[in-house]
């Protein structure tokens, strides 16, 4: 049993980006990160086939979103796919350069799923 808890914590970290994750930022704080600078993001790998990413700005990470995940009106839960995260990821860096939190709402997730 220690054996197999062992494995699952350690396939769990290795899925993990390998540099500092930033403390997500408040709203508040969120308002003052500069609009300009380069925005960039990094997409990995997140536990349940989902995936999770990073934003940076000017090299140094800003936001962290560990996965991305929905629940359906009916409870079903989805996973986004590779392709849907880096949509996500750009649309919180459009969020960011607006000087509003990056989080994405249910509904916005839904519709970039579709």
């Amino acid at each position: 049993m220690f054996v197999l808890s062992l494995l699952v914590t350690l396939h769990s970290q290795a899925q993990q980006p390998k540099y500092n994750k930033p403390e997500n930022p408040s709203p508040q704080q969120m308002a003052n990160l500069p609009a300009q600078g380069n925005y960039t993001y990094r997409l990995f790998d997140a536990s349940k086939n989902s995936w999770g990413y990073d934003i940076f700005n000017n090299g140094k990470a800003v936001f962290h979103q560990p996965s991305l995940q929905f629940t359906a009106n009916n409870g079903k839960v989805f996973f986004v796919r590779r392709e849907q995260a880096e949509k996500i990821a750009l649309l919180s860096i459009a969020k960011i350069k607006r000087g509003i939190s990056p989080t994405i709402t249910n509904p916005e997730l839904i519709a970039i799923t579709r």
